[in-house]
């Protein structure tokens, strides 16, 4: 099936606002840390963030475990690792024990290495037997409930996918390779069948600038190319659900802004300029910075610093720019709550770290805990089905997120029974929002093996 996009791009619409303090900067951290990963690594409920040290000999993996209250700080844990580390690692729970462990590329061949954790943020190192990726993700890719690795090459120009077989055996599979020059990609639900599909971008003048390779159920894959030839220097891609509708957009980063290729259903796309910034943007992430349940936009900078662009309208995609910090070049931007306080910070870096304490006045929050409703949930641990009961006569879309805030399913107009037996094992957030209000109740759930 094709994707369609019309003729005519929507222009950007945003406003510039004074505010005494959005954020405010980390003092200086001298740890040549980059290609960031969030996750909780020890347990204690708070995300702490990996990083390779690039220049050292060889490249070193380290952890800044968070170790923080009510105000960010972390402590640096080396991992003594005798390897070199190459690209981007991937975080996820890998042997089914609720704990979060990464995968990494090294050395010139990029061999994958697996680093189990035994819950404390201590690793074994476990040779996959596989090679070839250095910017990876996590994902059960084919349904079997087994966590996957896929992985590209910026070099070789590939896409390959490592299926496991269940015993932490993985098999290589190349499913894209020439002499395009494959830049990024990103993993999501596209098409509302509750499988993965993948995004792909290409760093090119001409010819296919932005591919879509959506999942037949099974880890096989049809492709289309969405953007041809007006989409040159692409710098980033994500998928997210940007205008609140229950379907994943495709969001992108080159130049000057970012823009949205919002889902209209049937692998339908609409191209709409979202944000623009006054330098060359090098990256960006998502997020509700200041709760009012709309999902907002954070631009990295070469030279000019970072911003913030609040969410007016999930109608009419109108942004209000604020102001994060100076830091640049911002080559990657990373959300999280890492001082508790219930609001969306910020990990930047760029051969440094910095980190950004989130003083947005927050809104309403339009997020309740279970307890404070009637509504219950189980089981908890869950096989297949989880069951929901006193959901009463209101209308509720279900979706259900990973560690890292990706969706890994959603549903409208949900019933009491819902079958996510397809999740690999390990820990999800489940969200209940109300069609009419709005309103979000939330709470932790987690897959059994």
């Amino acid at each position: 099936m094709k994707c369609s996009l019309p003729l005519a791009v929507l222009a950007a619409t945003f406003h510039i606002h004074v505010q005494a303090q959005d954020f405010v900067q980390s003092p200086y951290q001298d740890l040549g840390l980059s290609s960031t990963v969030v996750a909780d690594f020890n347990g204690d409920n708070r995300p702490d963030v990996l990083g390779i040290q690039f220049g050292a000999s060889p490249n070193k993996l380290v952890i800044q475990l968070n170790a923080g209250a009510d105000s960010i700080a972390f402590n640096l844990k080396d991992l003594n690792l005798n390897f070199d580390a190459m690209g981007r690692p991937a975080a996820g729970n890998m042997d089914g024990d609720q704990d979060v462990d990464f995968v990494v590329a090294s050395g010139d061949n990029l061999a994958l290495q697996l680093l189990l954790n035994d819950g404390a943020a201590n690793f074994t190192v476990t040779p996959l037997g596989v090679s070839g990726s250095n910017l990876l993700q996590i994902v059960d890719i084919d349904k079997d409930t087994d966590p996957d690795i896929v992985g590209i090459n910026t070099i070789d120009n590939t896409l390959t996918i490592y299926r496991n077989d269940g015993s932490l055996n993985f098999t290589a599979q190349t499913i894209l390779s020439g002499s395009d020059n494959l830049e990024v990609f990103a993993i999501g639900d596209l098409d509302n069948d509750n499988d993965p599909d993948i995004a792909v971008g290409y760093y090119q003048f001409t010819g296919k600038q932005i591919v879509l390779l959506t999942n037949k159920g099974d880890g096989s894959f049809n492709q289309t190319t969405l953007v041809n030839n007006n989409f040159s220097s692409i710098e980033g891609i994500l998928i997210d659900d940007i205008n609140g509708d229950n379907k994943n957009d495709i969001l992108a980063i080159r130049s000057f802004g970012c823009t949205a290729f919002l889902n209209q259903g049937m692998l339908s796309f609409t191209q709409q300029s979202l944000v623009s910034a006054s330098n060359i943007v090098r990256s960006f992430c998502t997020g509700d910075f200041n709760g009012d349940g709309r999902t907002d936009i954070v631009l990295g900078t070469n030279s000019a610093g970072l911003f913030w662009y609040k969410n007016l309208s999930n109608t009419t995609l109108e942004f209000e720019q604020g102001t994060v910090g100076g830091v640049s070049p911002a080559f990657s931007v990373v959300p999280g709550d890492f001082d508790n306080d219930d609001d969306e910070d910020l990990i930047v870096s760029n051969g440094e770290f910095w980190w950004y304490d989130n003083k947005i006045i927050q809104e309403q929050s339009s997020t309740l805990n279970f307890a404070e409703r009637t509504i219950t949930l189980y089981p908890n641990p869950f096989t297949d089905v989880i069951q929901l009961t006193d959901i009463g006569s209101d209308a509720y879309t279900v979706r259900i997120s990973d560690l890292f805030g990706r969706t890994v399913f959603s549903e409208k107009n949900v019933s009491n029974s819902i079958k996510i037996g397809m999740l690999a094992p390990g820990t999800y957030v489940l969200s209940l929002i109300n069609n009419k209000t709005r309103q979000a109740l939330s709470m932790t759930i987690v897959k059994a093996r």
